[in-house]
């Protein structure tokens, strides 16, 4: 195998999927129809009680989807500051990069998120316009993000049905871990990476797009699954991830995919040729032979 070697290294997850284009690197060169094809996972729609999304929303998809992730974390976890940790960083490197300093509209902002009332989720939009200074060093003034009642609304019900999938993928509110990142299974091409959450069996990637995920979408979480069992010596909660989740809050489907149905070969590929890793993962490796016991483990827990 041989590594699809970046223009230069240390590359979060997502610039090594997608590429930089204004840095001249190229995403990654996938399969036809992709490593993981979404037809390859088993999909159900959640009983979210009928709850609806209605019509389409006034500010960026991107800004949506990232509102709804935050605002899930803050619904389990009533601190603001652990749900809303990449906004902070976006925050602080727009004074660094363009000398504009919105600390104290910052602070404004985070001391208004309360739940999903209306206040609060216009506070989490405008704090969700942070995260690209920090991810792509692009601002665009969080004061102009103003979300109107339909999208307030839409947001509303997509976290509704989010907090359902957590609840479902989780054994106790305590064995989720939101906004994971790797240390200890970075390498020198891929060095950053943060998913939505995980629990104790899934890696999990929340979408809000009216579209099924992408292969890129199931690559990303492949690629936080491999990190993290890669990073399981540094986090033992990392130990036993092994199935690939992804729910599109809108459309109220979850898609899933334990790692042990994947030929391995296409695992081992993505270790070596992608991540860029000098070996494998043992712990995988072990559990890839015990995989029919595991399913048992599994099934009795009540997980699958």
């Amino acid at each position: 195998m041989t590594l699809q070697e970046p223009a230069h290294k240390r590359l979060s997850v997502t610039q090594r999927i997608r590429g930089v284009p204004e840095a001249h690197i190229k995403g990654i060169r996938q399969p036809q129809g992709g490593y993981l094809p979404i037809e390859l996972f088993h999909s159900k729609e959640l009983d979210d009680g009928g709850i609806e999304v209605l019509g389409p929303e006034n500010i960026s998809p991107g800004i949506v989807g990232l509102a709804v992730d935050y605002l899930t974390r803050f619904q389990f976890t009533n601190n603001a500051e652990m749900s809303f940790p990449v906004a902070r960083k976006g925050m602080e490197k727009l004074l660094e990069l363009y000398e504009i300093d919105e600390r104290k509209y910052f602070d404004e902002l985070m001391n208004k998120i309360e739940g999903v009332d209306d206040t609060s989720i216009v506070a989490a939009s405008q704090l969700a316009g942070f995260d690209s200074v920090f991810r792509a060093g692009r601002y665009s003034p969080v004061r102009e993000i103003l979300p109107d009642k339909t999208t307030i609304s839409n947001i509303k019900r997509m976290v509704k049905r989010c907090e359902i999938f957590v609840h479902d993928k989780s054994i106790l509110d305590d064995d989720i871990v939101w906004g994971p990142t790797f240390q200890g299974g970075y390498t020198d091409t891929v060095s950053y990476g943060d998913a939505d959450f995980c629990t104790a069996f899934f890696m999990c990637d929340i979408k809000t797009s009216e579209k099924p995920p992408g292969k890129n979408d199931t690559l990303q979480v492949l690629m936080y699954l491999l990190l993290a069992r890669h990073a399981a010596n540094d986090f033992n909660g990392f130990r036993y991830l092994s199935i690939l989740a992804l729910f599109n809050a809108r459309t109220n489907i979850e898609y899933s995919l334990d790692l042990f149905e994947v030929d391995e070969k296409i695992q081992h590929e993505v270790e070596y040729d992608i991540i860029g890793y000098d070996s494998l993962c043992d712990s995988l490796e072990k559990d890839r032979v015990d995989y029919a016991k595991r399913l048992d483990i599994l099934k009795n827990l009540g997980i699958i």
